[in-house]
């Protein structure tokens, strides 16, 4: 019997992944991870941590980005990049939030098309 674990339990391991090769093991090993509405439930997720702790935050926010990625959805893609954006102006990193800011637009262009 495969042991499935809940979504918020996987949620909190990902809060604690700094370094994008073990965020992607970890995908590696959870594939149901990938998918659209993972991005948007870690979006909101992410959105309520800022105000408690912003190193989990952007944790967060870089994994619903690699998620986004693998999906190769634009939809998905440009919320995960308004995600990164939002943990790293909580965070402080301004220059950064702008920058995944633009992209963001970018992407939200293309997805009105």
């Amino acid at each position: 019997m495969v042991k499935t674990v809940p979504l918020e339990e996987l949620f909190a391991q990902l809060a604690h992944f700094e370094s994008e090769p073990a965020r992607r093991k970890f995908l590696t090993r959870h594939k149901s991870l990938a998918r659209p509405e993972v991005v948007k439930q870690l979006s909101d997720l992410v959105l309520e941590k800022i105000r408690v702790n912003t190193r989990e935050a952007l944790c967060l926010a870089d994994a619903a980005l690699l998620i986004a990625r693998k999906l190769r959805r634009k939809e998905e893609l440009a919320l995960g990049l308004r995600t990164k954006a939002n943990a790293l102006y909580a965070s402080g990193d301004n220059r950064s939030s702008v920058e995944h800011t633009k992209r963001w637009e970018i992407r939200r262009k293309q997805r009105a098309r």
